[in-house]
């Protein structure tokens, strides 16, 4: 039996995260907090332009490992934890020595042969690996992003299961479905070995509405523009035109100062994915109380900071779409992340879409095989003439993530696949689970020949597939295949 399950190489998202009856609490505006911080540490701030977990319990937001309360933490939703992250986005690029977790007790277990292992990537590339609570020694000079996997908790089981007349064997992994990820404090170390004073953007709470959505909307709603998730975007749906005219109102619960917007236009989940839809042009951005002023944005995937003069002041905002660059293949208009500031620090809209998103999924597949799968990692690894190893997760929020690792050790070959994206229920009753997933399809086996330009093959596709979930199995009909469930 294989004890260590997931060692597989990754190029992540960087470049692209039973009913809870418990009610959240509200979001907070977190400025207060961050004003203690900045006046009781001499320290110059390190601003993030963004930051996300791709798993998040009520009450224990990733915010929480930046603020001064200790007993404040970050911690997964119940049952999640492998293969779940953490991805940090500087407002400038830094130098970083190496990287530390501060985790909560009970969240790792180290037995025998299994060690707890993170895994660090740098600006879209594998960068180092160690273990929680330990530094992580990582020596990159410039840099713009951050992410942090828990490939291995140690808490991870597995049993083995023939199912192949031919000898191959497959092994199912199990995690706990009370236990979770959680960290106190994730420190950052300079190339001088001092600990950075990071700055995340500032939740203020508020709401955002659309003058329209394409459906469906836990896919595409606006509340997307601020998870700090450059993959998913709001997309308007007015299929009469390439939106023109569509707008955003944007509600803060107190009042703000925005000195300045940064735009990440277009959909961001691949070139393919930005090239496909439409992307803004002009925009007219203005407080309630003002008169509109247009600002034009480039055709590009890089941040874009627009500044307002003078600033824009108030709780109630409107942003109106003027004019637009044509999409190749469809017309609806899609702008991927928005963030705002005040003078140098970074703040974002927190609203209450993503728990009201969860809630609405749950309640669709209630009773159905795939109500106890949410948020839990299903890994399957089969052991033939090639070590082959998948995982999938069906996140709550309506997002997933696919990681497939073959090798080949005749040809001394591996071959990789990532795909994330979104799903959405189809049908749902006490036997079966049908469910439509759409995102990026990635071959990361031929990224570095691709970009090296000695292969001209699509190493990132759009796809889409529908998915069966009865009990024991998940059964794709093209492009995910099948993954056998523990159902003990």
């Amino acid at each position: 039996m294989k004890t260590n399950f997931f060692f597989i190489t990754l190029a992540f998202t960087v470049f692209f995260s039973c009913k809870n009856t418990t009610q959240p609490p509200a979001a907070t505006d977190n400025a207060a907090n961050s004003g203690n911080t900045e006046a009781a540490d001499p320290r110059p701030p390190v601003y993030l332009e963004g930051l996300y977990a791709t798993s998040e319990a009520p009450g224990h937001a990733v915010q929480n490992l930046f603020d001064t309360d200790d007993q404040n933490d970050w911690q997964t939703r119940p049952g999640a934890g492998p293969d779940e992250g953490i991805m940090l986005y500087f407002d400038n690029a830094v130098s970083i020595g190496s990287v530390q977790v501060e985790s909560v007790a009970g969240s790792f277990k180290k037995d025998g042969d299994i060690v707890p292992t993170i895994k660090v990537f740098i600006n879209g590339k594998t960068a180092a690996g160690g273990m929680p609570d330990e530094k992580i020694m990582v020596n990159e000079k410039t840099v713009k992003s951050l992410y942090l996997r828990f490939e291995v908790t140690g808490k991870e089981s597995v049993y083995e299961e023939q199912k192949n007349s031919d000898g191959s064997t497959l092994e199912i992994e199990k995690y706990p479905a009370d236990a979770t990820v959680g960290l106190r404090k994730l420190l950052v170390y300079n190339d001088k070995g001092e600990a950075m004073r990071i700055v995340a953007p500032q939740r203020k709470t508020g709401s955002v509405t659309a003058s329209s959505t394409l459906a469906p909307v836990s896919a595409y709603g606006p509340a997307n523009l601020f998870d700090a998730r450059k993959e998913f975007v709001w997309v308007e749906g007015n299929a009469a035109t390439t939106g023109e005219g569509e707008t955003l109102n944007l509600h803060f619960d107190q009042p703000v100062n925005i000195t300045a917007i940064r735009f990440w236009n277009g959909y961001q989940r691949s070139d393919e994915h930005y090239t496909a839809n439409t992307r803004l042009r002009d925009v007219a951005f203005h407080a309630a109380s003002e008169s509109p002023r247009t600002y034009t944005l480039r055709d590009d995937k890089s941040g874009q900071r627009i500044d307002l003069s003078p600033a824009a002041k108030g709780q109630d905002f409107t942003l109106r779409i003027q004019s637009a660059y044509a999409g190749k293949k469809y017309k609806d208009l899609a702008l991927s992340e928005m963030v705002f500031y005040d003078g140098d620090k970074p703040f974002t809209l927190s609203t209450t879409d993503r728990e009201k998103t969860i809630s609405d999924i749950r309640n669709k597949i209630a009773g159905s095989p795939l109500a106890a799968l949410l948020d839990k990692r299903i890994g399957n690894f089969e052991h033939a003439d090639t070590e082959r190893s998948r995982s999938l997760i069906l996140r709550a929020d309506g997002t997933f993530v696919l990681y497939e690792f073959e090798t080949y050790p005749e040809r001394e070959e591996d071959y990789e696949i990532i795909a994330d994206g979104n799903w959405e229920p189809v049908s749902a009753n006490g036997q079966q689970t049908t469910i439509k997933v759409f995102g990026r399809w990635s071959n990361v086996s031929q990224w570095a020949d691709y970009y090296a330009g000695t292969s001209k093959e699509e190493v990132t596709r759009i796809f889409n597939d529908q998915i069966s979930i009865t009990a024991g199995k998940i059964k794709g009909n093209k492009w995910i295949g099948m993954f056998y469930v523990d159902v003990r």
